[in-house]
């Protein structure tokens, strides 16, 4: 890949088994995925996208589940051994359930979770990367620019 004449549209977003990546160049997109095996590279005309959808995922939701088994967890282990009736015990599981809270509001505040799928005449596609709302409508947007040009 020549990197002078692409510029990144997205950074490197992390998935449970791979990482993506959005190139541009001036009359496609060039979508990286790379996995444990390999690399998959696929270019995308502009002229070929027919429709972009963004749409929601619930992986907020599962990170937010995980946080609160976790915190279940905790709790009962804390209970079971007694150590909330010390005050270093209290203070101890303050602290945590203190952490684990800010952990929770930071994951809630940020936004949904967006994937983002092209229409193509070959078929859907989805893209390698997850991104918060704020970011996905800005690359819809972006995106949308450059087809709109492109299919004049």
């Amino acid at each position: 890949m020549n990197k002078k004449n692409y510029q990144k549209v997205t950074g490197k977003t992390r998935n449970f088994m791979s990482t993506g990546q959005i190139w541009q160049q001036d009359d496609h997109l060039l979508s990286i995925e790379e996995t444990l095996v390999g690399q998959t590279y696929r270019r995308l005309f502009f002229k070929d996208i027919e429709s972009l959808v963004l749409y929601h995922t619930s992986y907020r939701y599962h990170y937010l589940g995980v946080l609160a088994i976790l915190s279940f967890i905790i709790g009962m282990i804390f209970l079971m051994n007694k150590l909330y009736a010390t005050f270093n015990g209290r203070v101890t599981i303050g602290i945590v359930f203190g952490l684990l809270a800010v952990v929770a509001f930071s994951i809630f505040i940020r936004g949904t979770i967006c994937k983002i799928q092209l229409q193509t005449k070959n078929g859907p596609y989805n893209l390698p990367v997850r991104l918060r709302i704020f970011k996905a409508r800005k690359l819809v947007r972006k995106l949308n620019k450059e087809i709109n040009a492109s299919q004049l």
